[in-house]
């Protein structure tokens, strides 16, 4: 009899494991945090088009770029909104003008569950998101990021 209970025990615990291996799971409990780029490049609304792009867009291989003045995100400066404009006029055109106020589905909270995240890339196609505390950036999560957590759970 007791041979049998701890057969059942020592079952119960390789289920247990093998629930926390899927990665269904461990996706569960993930968060935002967890996976976001924190202290991401920023830019400020003051700078040139021409200095962002030569100093931050192709110096760290970025797509999109989050405008801050004093802590406060004001938005962000896309890379596709960026060639759109002709070279010619990087040098007098500021980010204050061209920057993107993000809207609700470009926020995201530290706390907020990843699981939740890859609802709202599903449903709204957004693909870059500002991780915020109140007005002040946190840091910044892409595809790309949650690209790697899939690798990660596949191999």
């Amino acid at each position: 009899m007791s041979r049998l209970r701890s057969f059942t025990r020592s079952g119960s615990k390789v289920r247990r494991a093998h629930r926390r291996k899927r990665p269904g799971a461990r996706l569960q409990r993930l968060k935002v945090s967890d996976l976001m780029a924190k202290n991401p490049v920023t830019a400020s609304p003051d700078m040139t088009l021409a200095h962002v792009v030569n100093e931050l867009f192709l110096r760290y291989w970025l797509s999109f770029i989050p405008v801050v003045e004093d802590g406060i995100l004001l938005g962000a400066i896309d890379g596709d909104v960026v060639t759109g404009i002709d070279r010619e006029f990087w040098h007098s055109t500021r980010v204050d003008d061209i920057f993107i106020v993000p809207t609700a589905a470009q926020l995201l909270t530290t706390r907020t569950p990843i699981a939740a995240v890859l609802k709202r890339i599903d449903r709204t196609g957004q693909r870059k998101f500002l991780i915020t505390d109140g007005h002040l950036l946190r840091g910044v999560l892409t595809l790309a990021d949650l690209h790697g957590l899939y690798v990660r759970t596949r191999l």
